[in-house]
């Protein structure tokens, strides 16, 4: 099987000659390393580096710490460093989303990761990809058979099932070496949370990938509302809580000359349940696959976007759209930077943020007033309950996944997990000490004007995604508040609190994690495009009264009658599976 994709995408892209680990679109060139002259190290121990014997080169984890009757480490692992003083050399294929600023030297020359490779004594050769030519990229690199060691969000872009990436040998199943990532295992089992663990383990005996991970979860983000035109105008921006609230605020606003009172995305939401809470649903319009599916009170699954509260929150936004209360230019609004000159000249009172985002549109903003404040998650009635899409988010965006033919896999796991070891996550997370950080008087890290001041201009979170670790694309155990280490920082820390939900249980919420086995993924897929496409035509339609809301059965009709009826007793039976599994 292996052997027969790789010559289809081969015939397939035969005239595409663009970069890959041969090759780095950042002057980072790398080959394949020669083989070294022992064997490839195996799960049974065969030649893997014996990092127990006095002149070893290595200081690897395995045999070193105490386990539990489960066999998961009781507690996290600091390693003893370099791990390695060999000369070995690993390449990483990865993005960086501002690619301006690598310099002509190559994305290995900049600071981080040249001390990341001073530290650990580990070689990486960095394959910088840009973040829309991924997909084509990876697939040359599978045709050529030339995947790099350790690639970033591979999953992403590989389109088998994760057993048939293991079997096939592209990539290594991890749990085959498990002794070598204590920390990666221990914060798997030490968080007790099903989202996490099913994400990791697709089976009991398989992990795949390392997962970015949050070492102190937030609440990510939420709307947010200009207090300064709250205090100008009246409103006490305290008290909203409800969308008639909401409203009454709105109203304000736009009879002030606030142009787009509350701003939305073109695909409504970014996060599915963040924005409009109270509905207990996701209006969030995937342009690439199905809506989010939830439980309801009954056990039964269904899509979000076609149930009664779905078509109770368009009918509210539609009719606040008609008022006036909705920016008029929602549909161009793919995310904040899109709209910037909203944001910047008064033309937004609402609108949704990550606090670490908003020290600099408050700077970028031509009136010096400006000064945004979170709103609470807005409910029907402040005694209702939220039962749906408010989980704190335990694992980012970013994954690596290892080659089945890296020439030292126990090496690069060792590295790969030291990136969650208490030392290792500072590091990843912060930067180069003396540069991007440093402690203050109370032994507290603060980030330095480097960061803060960035030279080239960027914000803090993004400067620290170049110059520290990138959670978008790499793996690791980030400190999610690190944006916040700075002097004045606790106000955007503090407005991540307003978002959190006191003893939310999320009765309606369906496992991120839960899976589905090749039959029904080619199933699904056999339904999704028309289906997408059908909702981004006609669902957004809705909102702006081009569809009127009498049309709503019809919709829902129509979109049953496409497969999404198929695809939901399909979710429905990989979710009965997980149940079986996870309880």
């Amino acid at each position: 099987m292996k052997k027969t994709l790789a010559m289809l995408l081969a015939v397939l892209f035969i005239v595409t000659l663009f970069g890959g680990c041969a090759g780095s679109t950042n002057n980072d060139a790398v080959n394949t390393p020669p083989a070294s002259d022992g064997d490839k190290p195996t799960p049974d121990g065969g030649n893997e580096p014996d990092d127990n014997e006095p002149d070893s080169p290595y200081n690897l984890a395995a045999g070193k710490y105490e386990t539990d009757e489960k066999g998961f480490p009781v507690q996290s692992y600091e390693y003893e460093l370099p791990l390695s003083t060999t000369d070995e050399v690993f390449s990483l294929w990865t993005v960086c989303w501002t690619p301006q600023y690598i310099p002509e030297s190559g994305f290995g020359s900049m600071p981080y990761p040249t001390y990341l490779k001073e530290e650990t004594g580990v070689n990486i050769e960095y394959v910088i990809v840009s973040a829309d030519n991924r997909q084509a990229n990876f697939a040359v690199l599978m045709a050529a058979d030339d995947l790099c060691d350790i690639s970033a969000t591979a999953l992403s872009f590989y389109s088998g099932t994760i057993r048939s990436a293991i079997e096939d040998e592209w990539f290594v199943n991890l749990y085959d070496y498990k002794e070598y990532m204590p920390n990666y295992m221990y914060e798997t089992a030490s968080r007790d949370n099903v989202d996490v663990w099913s994400k990791i383990f697709y089976e009991d005996d398989i992990v795949i990938a390392f997962y970015n991970m949050y070492a102190d979860p937030l609440a990510a983000t939420g709307y947010c509302i200009r207090q300064d035109f709250c205090d100008k105008w009246g409103v006490d921006s305290a008290s909203i809580d409800t969308f008639d609230e909401l409203h009454s605020a709105l109203e304000v606003f736009r009879d002030n000359g606030v142009s787009a009172p509350l701003s939305i995305f073109s695909s409504i939401e970014l996060t599915p349940g963040f924005c409009f809470s109270g509905y207990n649903t996701s209006c969030y319009v995937n342009p690439y696959g199905l809506p989010v599916a939830r439980k309801n009170l009954n056990g039964q699954l269904e899509f979000t976007l076609t149930t009664e509260d779905d078509r109770d929150l368009m009918t509210m936004l539609s009719t606040w759209f008609s008022e006036g209360l909705i920016d008029k230019n929602w549909a161009s609004n793919d995310n904040t930077t899109v709209m910037g000159n909203t944001i910047t000249t008064d033309k937004t009172a609402v609108c949704v943020f990550t606090p670490g985002e908003i020290a600099d549109w408050e700077k970028q903003t031509t009136n010096p007033d400006c000064s945004w404040t979170a709103l609470p998650r807005i409910k029907k009635t402040s005694d209702q309950k939220l039962m749906f899409g408010q989980s704190v988010t335990q694992i980012s965006y970013g994954s690596w996944c290892i080659s089945a033919k890296c020439e030292n896999i126990p090496l690069v796991m060792s590295y790969c997990d030291w990136q969650y070891s208490p030392e290792g996550s500072i590091i990843i997370s912060y930067g180069v000490p003396g540069l991007c950080w440093d402690y203050n008087d109370d032994g507290d890290i603060r980030l330095s004007d480097f960061i803060l001041n960035n030279p080239d201009g960027l914000g803090v979170a993004w400067a620290l995604c170049l110059h520290a670790n990138n959670g978008l694309a790499d793996a690791g155990l980030q400190i999610h508040p690190r944006k916040y280490a700075y002097d004045g920082g606790e106000r955007l820390l503090e407005m991540h609190n307003t978002w959190l939900i006191d003893g939310y249980k999320g009765e309606m919420d369906v496992p991120t994690s839960m899976t589905f086995t090749e039959e029904q993924e080619n199933e699904i897929n056999e339904y999704s495009n028309e289906i997408t496409t059908y909702i981004n035509e006609n669902y957004l339609a809705f909102l702006d009264g081009s569809k009127p809301m009498s049309e709503w059965d019809d919709y829902v009709s129509n979109l049953n009658a496409l497969g999404l009826a198929r695809c939901l007793e399909i979710y429905q039976e990989a979710y009965s599976d997980f149940m079986v599994r996870f309880g």
